[in-house]
């Protein structure tokens, strides 16, 4: 069996491998916080091992404790982490008070393990691990995101340095028990076992979110966040005909920008992009979250919404451009942008989506001709 000190070099062997290959494949890619949460856990692990072996080697007791305090930042680090996947805000007080008790304890600390600082120091990793752990169940449960082997691992691992110090406080660092079960060699063991599970679930997590946010960046805009023409495409037609079974009407809108091109040859490029968002942030503002809006082309748009009559529809593009009027941020412009609308009311057939479409580009166009700054109501 390895004694205590060859479990340490393995240890830190592996943790700075570790390190190194998550950083540079995984970190480096993704740049998500959580992942920079995992590699300060990991980087304080190794640390840790590190400053114990210089410990035992030298005899050097500052590095027994500075290592303590150090591993106890590092299990606050799982607890941040996991926070973050979340999706939910980390702040200093989350983390820090854990690193500033354990400088408190190594204070008591003297060359018993069985001294109070050294129980304050195994409880506050299992603490922070614990904690951790009940995010990530939180995270699966919520967000249906696979954190499961993570969270269990993090679990387990909580479980036994919470027992390591109830075991060490009451029956004391001799005890058979706290020798065999709960000494520094089976929890390095474990501490090995944790990384490997966790930082490969990690990896592995981190490309899952990463193909996550490739997807819906391809589904939006770039510009205005609105959905692309072929995503608004592909959402319209369930939309519709879930409108239909259910024996609402429904509206399509197509929009256009009016002397869109005249904007940008007399106010440049960038006044003509700060236009087009000034007009998808009116239609979000005028429309429900359940509604569908997309940018159709440069300067065209096109919305969705279901349940709604073609006059509701009418006012809410007369809303739309009342918005886009009053948006600030358009006062380089000699009068405020306009822009016209094709409308098409569903019937209780089961008209396609390319026809409503059709039928509102022609309503736009007549909107034009009548002088823009209009909605149309195409005839049923």
């Amino acid at each position: 069996m390895l004694d205590l000190a060859t479990m340490r070099i393995v240890f830190a062997l592996l943790t700075f491998t570790m390190l190194v290959l998550f950083y540079l494949d995984t970190y480096r890619r993704t740049s998500a916080p959580y992942c920079a949460w995992w590699c300060g856990t990991v980087a304080a692990f190794f640390l840790n091992s590190v400053l114990q072996l210089v410990a035992a080697a030298g005899g050097q007791e500052w590095a027994r404790y500075l290592g303590n305090v150090i591993v106890v930042l590092g299990a606050a680090f799982v607890w941040a982490g996991s926070r973050s996947l979340a999706g939910r805000p980390v702040r200093w007080w989350h983390w820090a008070p854990a690193p500033a008790l354990a400088v408190l304890g190594v204070w008591a600390t003297n060359d018993s393990p069985s001294a109070v600082g050294s129980v304050i120091v195994v409880a506050l990793v299992g603490a922070g691990i614990g904690l951790g752990s009940i995010e990530l169940f939180r995270v699966w449960k919520d967000c249906r995101i696979h954190s499961r082997p993570l969270a269990i691992a993090s679990a387990a691992c909580a479980f036994y340095f919470l027992s390591r110090a109830v075991v060490q406080a009451v029956l004391g660092p001799q005890a058979l028990l706290a020798v065999h079960v709960f000494g520094p060699g089976v929890g390095t063991l474990l501490s090995m076992l944790l990384l490997i599970v966790v930082t490969s679930s990690m990896a592995s997590l981190s490309v899952q979110q990463h193909l996550k946010m490739l997807k819906i960046q391809a589904a939006h805009d770039g510009l205005t966040g609105l959905l692309t023409r072929t995503e608004f495409l592909k959402q319209a037609p369930p939309r519709l005909q879930h409108a239909v079974e259910a024996g609402t009407p429904s509206a399509l809108i197509m929009a256009d920008l009016d002397h869109f091109k005249s904007i940008n040859d007399s106010l440049g490029h960038g006044a003509g992009d700060q236009v087009i968002r000034a007009f998808a942030d009116a239609c979000r503002g005028s429309v429900r979250s359940t509604d569908l809006i997309g940018r159709y082309g440069g300067e065209e748009f096109m919305l969705l919404l279901p349940g709604v009559g073609a006059m509701a529809a009418s006012r809410i593009a007369e809303d739309i451009n009342s918005s886009l009027a009053a948006a600030a941020g358009l006062a380089m412009m000699d009068r405020p942008p306009t822009a016209s609308f094709g409308i098409v009311a569903t019937s209780q057939g089961r008209e396609s989506v390319d026809s409503l479409i059709r039928r509102a580009d022609a309503a736009l166009y007549r909107a034009k001709a009548e002088g823009r700054n209009r909605s149309v109501i195409a005839a049923s």
